[in-house]
């Protein structure tokens, strides 16, 4: 195994103290932790080391859905039959997070803007 060590962006939104090091698969298309140990990070630095047995691309991985957990999604065409946009519907796991609407973003080609502010 190799020891691998990255400083991490002093921006980046961590949702667990102990974060998780994974490589991109691509003949499974997924992202793997397999042959990824010893994950430490220096929250003084924000230095971010790893061991590994496999050289590839490698992420910091997370839940997509730690920090904004849903209880149900939806995607409907917004932009009658040219079909250039579509809204996506996200009903929060709490209602006190949109007063109990659901979160509505519409998105097109090369934009995207919340649609119920």
């Amino acid at each position: 195994a190799i020891r691998i060590s990255h400083d991490l962006p002093k921006d980046l939104a961590l949702v667990d103290p102990s974060p998780r090091v994974g490589w991109w698969d691509a003949t499974k298309s997924e992202w793997t932790e397999a042959g990824v140990s010893d994950v430490v990070l220096d929250a003084d630095t924000n230095r971010l080391g790893f061991s590994t047995i496999v050289l590839e691309r490698f992420a910091v991985v997370q839940s997509r859905c730690a920090m904004f957990p849903y209880r149900a999604w939806h995607v409907r065409p917004t932009a009658g039959h040219v079909g250039d946009s579509v809204t996506i519907s996200v009903t929060p796991a709490s209602s006190h997070v949109t007063e109990g609407s659901p979160l509505e973003i519409e998105v097109g080609d090369g934009w995207a803007r919340l649609a119920n502010a």
